[in-house]
């Protein structure tokens, strides 16, 4: 595995789960920076309040004695892990990361033209 520091802002953060292998507790999310977007998970839960927070604040940070590895779910790509040697912390860098949530628009906030639209409302599930 690979040492890297990595500054980005926390753009996903998902509940505290348990492996169902070693049974050990941990969590997951995104971080974003403007060289993109990466996956990362710490079995550090020490670590998971100050992700929520930064995420609230959609604060810049510093993620520090990370480890960089294949990911499980594809051996393409690369994810990030925190270990009890990670911190995280406030960074300076100032970056511009597109917002990843989504957001529901009513018809009336539709743009429309002069010309004929047909817009689908249809939801598929």
């Amino acid at each position: 595995m690979l040492k890297v520091v990595v500054h980005g802002v926390i753009t996903k953060l998902f509940p505290m789960k348990q492996s169902f292998l070693t049974k050990r507790k941990y969590f997951n999310g995104l971080v974003a920076n403007d060289q993109g977007s990466k996956k990362f998970v710490s079995f550090n839960t020490a670590l998971f309040d100050k992700m929520k927070k930064a995420q609230q604040d959609t604060s810049t940070v510093g993620v520090f004695s990370s480890d960089v590895k294949r990911s499980a779910s594809s051996t393409d790509e690369l994810e990030i892990v925190l270990n009890h040697m990670s911190d995280i912390v406030s960074s300076a860098k100032e970056l511009k990361v597109d917002s990843t949530s989504q957001s529901n628009v009513s018809l009336s906030q539709l743009p429309f033209s002069n010309q004929s639209t047909c817009v689908n409302t249809h939801q598929s599930n």
